[in-house]
């Protein structure tokens, strides 16, 4: 593949991902113009924080698609492993999303975090790798 054709490429997926992004969003929220409602639901439980909701189901992702590198094939035959991976790219730009609302500023295409490095990200500063059990990333929990 060339730069070109990655970059055509890239495109092409990049418009799969928003037609994929609008029809889960409207099932997901039913139909509220809150694109992160479906997310807010694990603190209105009291299960957890919203950003861990979106790196809980970000971390699935990761599972099957670690399953998939390891074994070949998954499965779930109605859902590729580019579908999975098209999923965790729009959780990545959806969490993008859910913090600059909470940071109160403008959601843009090109509007992109002037943080440095190793600023407070909003996810607070008690995840770290010390904070529980040793994890094993090549053998999911389940």
């Amino acid at each position: 593949m060339t730069k070109q054709e990655y970059l055509e490429f890239h495109k092409e997926k990049c418009q799969a991902m928003m037609k994929m992004t609008q029809a889960k969003n409207a099932d997901y929220t039913g139909g509220s113009e809150d694109p992160f409602a479906n997310f807010a639901q694990v603190k209105k439980f009291g299960i957890c924080e919203v950003e861990i909701g979106f790196l809980t189901r970000m971390i699935d992702k990761f599972c099957r698609i670690i399953s998939f590198v390891k074994k070949g094939d998954l499965q779930v035959k109605n859902e590729s492993v580019d579908d999975t991976l098209m999923d965790l790219a729009n959780y990545c730009v959806l969490l993008m999303g859910y913090l600059e609302a909470q940071r109160g500023e403008s959601v843009g295409a090109d509007d992109l975090s002037n943080e440095p490095a190793g600023a407070d990200d909003g996810l607070g500063s008690d995840i770290s790798d010390d904070d529980g059990p040793e994890s094993d990333i090549s053998a999911p929990p389940f």
